[in-house]
This record gives structure tokens, sequence and C-alpha cells, in this order.
């Protein structure tokens, strides 16, 4: 029933967030959706900069899973038994996989909680609390309470890219690498490289992956210092 399951999902999104949020903004806004939503702006060295700081966030984030594992290890193997709807059997599965699990969110969660939540927060709240509480809110849809702590950090992180670079392919371009690199590692064995003997990302990895992330959020504040969003539409 995996692929049953995340069709339905998938179509719920498009219909809820993307289809839905179009419908209410139409109807409760006199505005240019695609200004509002930042849809008119390509940002192609942000998508690259940002894309690669998801990059390095990866392992921070499994770190953060992880770290909850550790109080609480008699729920790891429930939580690894979500895995089931990530697995595919063969090429094909995984591109299904990839366009449900990683395209679909990336437009649809993007459109929802970055375009329009997020940007709505911006009128009214300063940096960096409304991409804290959009962050948060996120992570809270999401219901996984295992992976909650690295939920939030990666939607705080596109809620970050999002407002520095005013560009909603910038946080879709994320959103997607993420998802797509979680596919990827349950199901390849490419990432193998970067664990140790328990199967789990080497602590060397996540110190020198986390430094490499810092100094990516460094130099976007460096890049973006001019040019962060202070477009507050009333």
């Amino acid at each position: 029933y995996k692929f049953p399951i995340l069709g339905v999902t998938a179509l719920c999104e498009y219909i809820f967030f993307l289809f839905g949020t179009r419908f209410v903004f139409k109807k409760w806004h006199n505005l240019d959706i695609k200004k509002y939503f930042f849809l008119d702006r390509i940002n192609v060295p942000g998508i690259l900069l940002s894309v690669l700081g998801v990059i390095l966030l990866l392992p921070l984030a499994e770190f953060a899973s992880r770290f909850f594992f550790y109080f609480f290890p008699q729920i790891k193997d429930m939580a690894e038994s979500g895995n089931a709807l990530l697995t595919s059997n063969n090429p094909v599965e995984l591109v299904f996989l990839i366009l449900l699990i990683s395209v679909t969110p990336a437009i649809c969660e993007e459109f929802i909680f970055r375009g329009y939540f997020q940007r709505t927060l911006q009128r009214k709240m300063k940096e960096p609390f409304h991409y804290f509480l959009s962050g948060t809110v996120f992570a809270l849809f999401h219901q996984n309470t295992f992976g909650l702590l690295a939920l939030i950090i990666v939607g705080i992180y596109l809620s970050f890219v999002f407002y520095r670079f005013s560009s909603l392919y910038v946080s879709m371009a994320s959103h997607f690498t993420y998802n797509t690199l979680i596919v990827l590692a349950v199901n390849t064995d490419f990432f193998d490289i970067f664990l140790n003997e328990k199967k789990e990302i080497g602590n060397n990895v996540i110190i020198v992956s986390t430094v490499l992330f810092v100094a990516v959020i460094f130099i976007i504040f460096i890049l973006t210092r001019n040019k962060a969003n202070k477009e507050y539409v009333e």
C-alpha cells in the first residue's frame, strides 16, 4: 500500500496546499500572487549556495535525530519502520518515490509554508522570529515526533534562505534536494563511505559538515546583507 498512501498524500498536497492556498489568496488578497510569493525571482547563485547548505546540513539533522534516540532507544525500531514508505525495489519505483516525496513537497509545502505563511509573518515580525516560527510550524505539521528536532532545523533553514534571497525557488530547490538525499540514502549505498561501524554518520563527518554549513550561512549573510527582503506588503 506504499504507493497508494503516498499518491493520496501527494494529491491532497496539490489540492489543499497548492490550489487551495492559491484560491484563498485570490479571495482574501488583492495582490499580485507572483510578486507576493516571490515567484517572479529566480536567483541562480542563491539556489546553488542554498542547495550546498542543505547538503551540509544533512549530517547535523541526522545527528539531531540520533540524539533523540539516545534518550528513547526503545522507539528507534518504531521510527525506522517508517522507512518502508521510502524504500524502492527497482529504478522505476525510485523515480516515483522522488516524484512523490521530493518534487511534490518541494512545490506544495513551500508554496504554503514559505510563500504564504512566512511571507505573511514577515509583514508583522522581524528577522529572525518569522523564520523561527514558520520553520517550527512546518516541522510540527509533519507530525513526526522522532524527527521533530531535525525537521525544526531544516524548516528554519528553508525559511532563512527564502527570506534572505527573496525567492521561493531557492527554498523549493533546497527542500527538493534534502528529501531526495533522504530517499537516496535509504535506497542506495552511495553514502556508506560516511558511515561508521554502527551504520551511523561518523562524528568527524558531522563536525566537518557543520563547520562548512556555518561558513555557508556566513557567506549568505554577507552576500545578502543589503538584499534581505524588506518588502512588507501592507
